[in-house]
């Protein structure tokens, strides 16, 4: 009896498996080619700066060099410094490793990460824009946005974006298994 509760518990150890697996891939691999976090936050706050632009703010943003790892963004009286944790690079690796480590056909796996990457960056950006507007109206509040209120934020879309991909693949593995 205590064998096939083993059993029925496999699947989820493979799961996790492929999920740490994958997930410590995908560190390693940004971390090797520090680049690609730059990269990523640059553009996600070039983004950031034509939305604030187009709702009215003057908002320039000042590279700075990629061993350096942050942009700057200017707009009216605020100034920040955006790196990683600002642009949602962890939750775009978190959710990454998740979307590869469920059963699903190759193309599902490919498209959800490609789409997954696009809406964490469109995160990303409106998080900058969030914060930066709170930082430019109501400053006193910006450390509580900032810390706490869009990380909260934050982990719940990630979650929201998991239990969307499960239920776009467990109907899937359902035909499949018929």
């Amino acid at each position: 009896m205590a064998r096939s509760g083993f059993s029925s518990l496999a699947p989820l150890f493979k799961y996790l498996a492929y999920f740490a697996g994958s997930y410590c891939f995908l560190v390693a691999f940004v971390a090797a080619i520090p680049s690609i976090s730059y990269q990523f936050t640059s553009l996600v706050t070039h983004a950031a700066a034509v939305l604030l632009s187009s709702v009215g703010f003057v908002a320039d943003v000042y590279p700075q060099s990629a061993h350096i790892g942050y942009a700057e963004i200017r707009f009216n009286s605020t100034a920040y410094r955006v790196n990683e944790d600002c642009t949602g690079l962890s939750l775009v690796m978190l959710v990454a490793a998740a979307i590869v480590a469920i059963p699903a056909p190759l193309r599902l796996r490919i498209l959800g990460v490609g789409l997954m990457g696009i809406l964490a960056a469109f995160i990303g950006c409106m998080r900058i824009v969030i914060l930066g507007c709170v930082a430019e109206y109501q400053g006193h509040m910006f450390h509580f946005f900032h810390t706490y209120l869009m990380e909260v934020v934050t982990v719940g879309i990630g979650l929201w974006i998991l239990l969307f991909w499960f239920n776009i693949t467990i109907p899937d593995r359902r035909s499949a298994a018929a």
